[in-house]
């Protein structure tokens, strides 16, 4: 558990979380960045908490009082000064929050009781993660009809958070010259050059076979560059099957949790499903590790017959509500 830090959120995407929400609710839980006219101008500032394997960003605030779903904030005199309220929580993409850098604040008292603030937070971070992670469960739950109205709906956030980091990538189905460019010109180093489309004749065959495509088969762009592939079936439980590959000058650069995202987002739009199923060689801990942070979970591994031998892989599924 990496040590709590205080940070800025990005104004754009807390709008556009407010908007959705609104939208959907009549009101939003969001917290506001801005005060109305004549009050002191603010920043959001907050910590950020791993919760259901996303990342969500809890608020620090004004509100002083003890409720079973927020941690007051102390002053080293022992004095309350704020709360994280976690029934506020909201999930946020890595890009688009900033560690607030105490010792840039101009305000030496402001600044003194921010750090005395952080040092009360990081004190009690074990305390601070159980109590987030209860919040979540009990909104979820429903039961506390007054909390569930109180409170961000997280089932809905942690849906337009996925939308939002898609945004920027483009698919379409896979045509021929695409096919050709990535099973004939995508080379992977090392150990990954298991992954080249060409090293299994049966793969390679069935991807630049058009027929054999079908509509299955997406290609993926960022920036109009072609950066990524993947392919979605439909299996009888109603789960969607992927498979997925990026370039390999993208490989290990940090897009590969946006890239997974993206694709749940666009075969959902395509496919009503349940939930998602992919399989990885075992090797693989670096895609294990994204597809985990991505939402999915460990369920069996099983020995498989490709590339001219027999490999371990391990089957990940992930629900479509998670």
């Amino acid at each position: 558990m990496d040590k709590l830090n205080f940070f800025t959120a990005d104004f754009d995407y807390v709008k556009y979380l407010q908007e959705a929400e609104k939208k959907s609710r009549g009101f939003s839980r969001v917290p506001n960045l801005k005060y109305t006219k004549g009050y002191k101008q603010k920043f959001l500032c907050g910590v950020v908490l791993r919760v259901n394997e996303i990342d969500y960003y809890v608020p620090v605030t004004s509100y002083k009082q003890q409720k079973p779903d927020n941690f007051l904030i102390t002053a080293d005199n022992g004095h309350v000064v704020s709360s994280l309220r976690f029934n506020y929580m909201f999930p946020i993409p890595n890009g688009l929050k900033a560690v607030h850098v105490i010792s840039d604040e101009p305000d030496r008292a402001y600044r003194a009781l921010l750090a005395q603030e952080l040092r009360c937070c990081i004190k009690n971070q074990a305390i601070i993660q159980r109590l987030a992670e209860r919040t979540y469960k009990r909104v979820l739950l429903g039961k506390d009809t007054g909390l569930v109205v109180n409170s961000c709906d997280f089932r809905l956030l942690e849906e337009k958070y996925r939308e939002y980091m898609a945004r920027d990538f483009c698919f379409r189905t896979m045509n021929q010259p695409e096919a050709e460019e990535i099973a004939n010109n995508w080379k992977y180093d090392g150990v990954y050059s298991f992954y080249d489309v060409s090293a299994d004749a049966e793969d390679y065959n069935e991807f630049i076979n058009k027929d054999m495509r079908v509509d299955k088969y997406f290609s993926c762009y960022l920036n109009d560059e072609l950066v990524a592939w993947y392919s979605v079936e439909v299996l009888e439980n109603g789960n969607l099957e992927l498979g997925l590959g990026m370039k390999p000058n993208h490989n290990g650069k940090g897009f590969g949790f946006h890239f997974v995202n993206a694709i749940m987002v666009h075969a959902a739009s395509i496919h009503r499903a349940h939930g998602f199923v992919l399989s990885v060689a075992l090797f693989n801990q670096r895609a294990i590790r994204v597809y985990e942070k991505a939402g999915f979970v460990k369920t069996e591994t099983f020995m498989q017959d490709t590339n001219g031998g027999n490999y371990e892989f391990l089957k990940m599924t992930k629900n479509i509500d998670k």
